[in-house]
C-alpha cells in the first residue's frame, strides 16, 4: 500500500471524507466507504466468515448455482464465490461433485449407454453447464445426507474405512444411491399421520415400480401385507397422504420420535436443492 498521503489524495479524488487524511495505514485498511482505492488496498476478505457452517455455505452455493443458468454474469458471481471460499469447504463441495456424478452416470448404466472414463472434479466444476443442469451437487448431497458420508475423508468412501457398515447403513447407502441417481418426479409415496396431528407418522416411497421403502423409527423393506395395511391407514386420513413427486414432500413434517423418518426427508430436501435444518444429524458429515 502507499504512503497515508498518496492515498488520502486518491481517495480525496474519489469523494471520500475530509477527516480520512488524519487517519493512519492501519486504520486506512479497515475503512468501510465506497472508495475504490480503499477497497482494493484492503486485505482480501474470504467468501466464508470463520463462524459460518459447511451448511450455510451449501445454501448459498445452491441459491448461487441456480441463478447462475441465466446469465454469464451470474456464473462469472458464482466463480468469484466459489474461488473465495476456504480450502476445506472447496474439497467438501469436490466431492459431493463426484458423489453426484457418479449416481447420475448410474442412470447410463441402467439405459445400456456407456459411461465415459472421467477425471475428478473440482469446485469450480459447479460453473460448467453440464454440472448445473444435471444437478451433480444435488444429487451428491441426497447421497450423503441418506449414507451420512465423511466428507472430510480422503475418499467418499472413507467413512467406510475403519469399520465394515452395518447391514442397516448400507441400506441407507443403497437408497441414497437409488434417491440421487434418479429424477424427483419419477418417485411417488404415500403417509401415515400421528394421531390427528399433521406429523408424519411413517412415510413410504418408491422409485417407479421398484420396491417401497418405510421410514419410521427405522428403514425398512416391508412386505406386501404390511404395505396394504398402512395404505388403508393412509386413506382413512383427511387431506393429502400421498403424492407422486418428490416436491410435494417438501411441506411435510416428521413426529421428532420417527429418527429415520426425518433422516429421509433430510435426504428428500437434499435432492431438491435444500438443506434442511434438521435436530437428527443426517447431514453430509464433516470433521475439524
Amino acid at each position: 500500500m502507499g504512503s497515508v498521503r498518496s492515498v488520502y489524495d486518491q481517495c480525496r479524488a474519489n469523494g471520500c471524507p475530509e477527516d480520512v487524511g488524519t487517519a493512519n495505514a492501519s486504520a486506512l485498511r479497515n475503512v468501510v466507504w465506497g472508495c475504490t482505492v480503499i477497497q482494493r488496498d484492503r486485505p482480501a476478505q474470504p467468501s466464508e466468515p470463520p463462524y459460518a457452517s459447511f451448511a450455510h455455505t451449501l445454501t448459498r452455493v445452491l441459491s448461487m448455482a441456480r441463478r447462475a443458468q441465466e446469465s454469464e454474469e451470474l456464473r462469472a458471481a458464482l466463480r468469484s464465490e466459489l474461488e473465495a471460499l476456504p480450502t476445506k469447504s472447496k474439497a467438501r463441495l469436490g466431492i459431493l461433485l463426484n458423489i453426484g456424478r457418479e449416481a447420475h452416470d448410474l442412470t447410463r448404466v441402467r439405459t445400456s449407454l456407456p459411461v465415459k472414463a472421467s477425471t475428478p472434479l473440482d469446485v469450480l466444476a459447479l460453473c460448467d453447464a453440464q454440472t448445473l443442469s444435471e444437478r451433480y451437487l444435488e444429487r451428491g448431497m441426497a447421497a450423503a445426507c441418506a449414507g451420512k458420508l465423511t466428507l472430510d475423508a480422503p475418499t467418499p468412501q472413507g467413512v467406510e474405512s475403519d469399520q465394515r457398515p452395518s447391514v442397516y447403513e448400507r441400506a441407507w447407502s443403497r437408497f441414497g444411491r437409488e434417491l440421487a441417481s434418479s429424477e424427483p418426479g419419477e418417485w411417488s409415496w404415500f403417509a401415515c399421520y400421528k394421531g390427528r396431528s399433521r406429523m408424519l407418522d411413517k412415510l413410504y416411497v418408491r422409485h417407479g415400480k421398484s420396491a417401497w421403502w418405510s421410514f419410521a423409527t427405522g428403514l425398512d423393506r416391508p412386505l406386501r401385507e404390511q404395505i396394504d395395511v398402512d395404505r388403508r391407514r393412509s386413506k382413512s386420513t383427511r387431506g393429502s397422504s400421498h403424492g407422486s413427486s418428490l416436491e410435494s414432500l417438501l411441506d411435510q413434517e416428521g413426529s421428532p420420535s420417527r429418527r429415520a423418518l426425518r433422516r429421509a426427508l433430510t435426504s428428500v430436501h437434499a435432492r431438491l436443492g435444500k438443506v434442511r435444518s434438521d435436530p437428527e444429524p443426517a447431514a453430509p458429515t464433516v470433521q475439524g
